[in-house]
């Protein structure tokens, strides 16, 4: 899913942006980071390609300063580079292999011989953290370099094995100095572009975070230098001082012999091209030969390609994907993937009948529902995503007639990943600091994500899968829907929830009404409770006088939930929900229904409420 950054513009140059995007891994991955990054920018050069290398450095460095924020250490990074000519580029490449234990460049033959693309592949990020360093830290201060008597630099050198395009990181480098460099503009020294920044990374000291500021810094000045209107007469030309690599003879070696040897190949494949491009009916005797020599080489089987239905899972070849990846998906499902007709409405008879509340039932709060298209409330419904469009979402409240959810609910655009079917409701929710009004998805339960069956799984597991897809999906500050996981409450803590439940004033009419705050701000007016039941067999619930820990019961002997079977959690098919009016202006006062203070109060005289 794409994330556009704080800013909303989507450019990586922009800090902000980073910090945001820092931000959204470490709340997606627990703060550990990424395994692996891979940094695919670039801009349109048609006509253009000698320049590529020159007007991509910034992207370059942002790109390996994204990395560094986000990876996990021992994490690896992938960047598409163009020459590697400049110095510039050449000490960036030289600051990244003694962050990671090997570097590689490597011209894949897939890439287009007519173009300079090749790729840096940094393996093994070198951290004393153990998690992701994040956002970026304050930028060091600038410091004009002591130098001798003589004029010159004095630097320690690290060096390192190299092995044909491998460059390996020297482990016993004690100190490593590295300068950004600029020419002085004579015409106005008001620029201030003689700046010199000493890095001195010491052991004591946190190389990774030392560069992430570093790299930062060289960010900031190439911004200044294409804002400023001198421009035309200064830019940054280098990242780390030329004494430093050309006294490093290993590394110039396998920056020069790479250099060579991929540029020989580049001559050689354009000539082959503009023969063939002479003359159309030359053909290549050796692809069939190369064909059967790399199947043999990777070990694959010989035979005609098959077409492999999206998403590439196993989930795909099940029939729930077969109904769904159709062109046309405004089919009639199977009922048993229609949980409306597992959804019934909680009456009096329903109340007092005590078995019925024996351990089975778990609630989920759900907010107030916004008005549809034809001006009624918004009902729980079937939500299949194709895309990342808004008219890719299609919706179904009884799984026969599909419509496009932006047409029932236009305000509703939740950022549901490709492949994925989920049963939910829409539901208003606002920002309790700026009083703003979003329509947000609740979801309920999942039949599919990203292709991935979920049917099989327990409604426990079914709802963690939703957990990890939000965590992904929602970011700060975003225009797009939040999608949320409604509020968990077990029957025995019910009346300590709605006790629980903050109170807010409200302008017309003037009252207070009770609502749920999630974490990011937001919050909810409870609507209705729906009752989940999600387990098998006689289950009861106790309280563990030794801990207070909740435990779920049974003729089994379960102990706990966590000792709790697969086998002892309905799947989705066989999972029934309960739907009770919260009160008070809903049509909980009919004769015949009931609300959530009225199940608390049967509740407690059945002693569920006073484990």
């Amino acid at each position: 899913m794409p994330h556009y950054g704080v800013i909303g513009d989507g450019d990586i140059t922009k800090l902000p942006n980073l910090d945001s995007f820092a931000s959204l891994i470490s709340r997606s991955t627990n703060g550990i980071g990424v395994h692996v990054v891979l940094g695919d920018g670039s801009f349109d050069f048609m006509g253009q390609y000698n320049l590529q290398e020159v007007s991509c450095k910034q992207l370059f460095v942002c790109q390996c300063l994204c990395a560094l924020m986000i990876l996990r250490p021992g994490g690896h990074f992938l960047m598409k580079l163009f020459d590697t000519f400049t110095e510039f580029t050449t000490g960036l490449i030289y600051i990244m292999g003694h962050l990671f234990e090997e570097i590689f460049i490597v011209k894949p033959v897939t890439s287009r011989p007519a173009n300079s693309e090749k790729f840096l592949i940094c393996k093994s990020l070198r951290s004393t953290l153990i998690s992701m360093v994040g956002s970026c830290l304050p930028a060091p201060k600038s410091s004009v370099t002591s130098t001798p008597e003589d004029g010159s630099k004095r630097h320690d050198t690290p060096s390192g094995p190299l092995k044909s395009h491998q460059l390996q990181a020297n482990r016993n480098t004690e100190k490593t100095t590295t300068s950004l460099n600029k020419a002085e503009d004579d015409a106005d020294k008001e620029s201030c572009l003689d700046y010199d920044f000493e890095l001195n990374i010491t052991k004591e000291s946190n190389p990774l975070k030392f560069m992430i500021n570093y790299l930062s810094q060289v960010n900031k000045k190439l911004r200044n230098v294409m804002s400023s209107s001198c421009r035309q007469k200064t830019d940054v030309l280098k990242v780390c001082p030329s004494e430093i690599m050309e006294n490093d003879v290993k590394f110039m070696r396998f920056m020069r012999n790479m250099n060579e040897r991929i540029t020989t190949r580049q001559c050689i494949a354009l000539s082959k091209l503009i023969t063939f491009l002479k003359n159309p009916h030359l053909v290549e005797d050796r692809k069939s030969a190369l064909r059967q020599s790399c199947l043999m080489k990777w070990q694959i089987p010989v035979q005609k390609r098959l077409h492999i239905p999206w998403p590439m899972t196993d989930g795909s070849r099940l029939t729930l994907n077969q109904y769904l990846l159709l062109a046309d998906s405004r089919i009639p499902l199977p009922r048993e993937y229609c949980p409306h007709t597992r959804l019934t409405s909680i009456n009096k008879k329903d109340i007092n009948d005590q078995k019925d509340w024996n351990g089975h039932h778990i609630g989920l709060v759900c907010g107030k529902p916004p008005l549809t298209s034809l001006f009624k409330a918004a009902q729980p419904m079937l939500i299949y995503s194709r895309g990342s469009r808004n008219e890719d979402k299609l919706c179904t409240t009884d799984g026969d007639t599909w419509e496009t959810l932006n047409e029932v609910i236009p305000d509703l655009q939740p950022r549901l990943p490709a492949g994925t079917l989920i049963w939910g409701r829409a539901t208003n929710e606002y920002c309790s600091k700026t009083g703003l009004r979003k329509h947000a998805l609740f979801v309920y339960d999942v039949l599919c994500i990203y292709g991935r069956d979920c049917r099989q799984l327990g409604y426990k597991e079914r709802m963690k899968a939703v957990e990890r897809m939000v965590s992904v999906v929602n970011f700060p500050d975003m225009k797009s829907s939040n999608i949320r996981v409604p509020p968990f409450v077990h029957l025995s803590q019910l009346d300590d929830y709605i006790n629980g439940l903050l109170l807010f004033p409200l302008e017309h009419p003037q009252k207070y009404v009770r609502m749920h705050c999630f974490s990011d701000g937001f919050m909810f007016q409870p609507h209705c409770l729906l009752l989940v039941k999600h387990l098998k067999g006689e289950l009861s619930k106790s309280v563990n006088r030794r801990t207070g820990e909740l435990m779920d019961l049974s003729k089994n002997a379960i102990k706990s939930a966590s000792d709790l079977p697969e086998s002892g959690e309905h799947l989705f098919k066989d999972t029934r929900y309960m739907e009770v009016p919260w009160g008070e202006e809903e049509e909980a006062a009919a004769e015949n229904c009931t609300d959530v203070i009225s199940l608390v109060e049967h509740l407690k005289k059945l002693s569920i409420l006073k484990l």
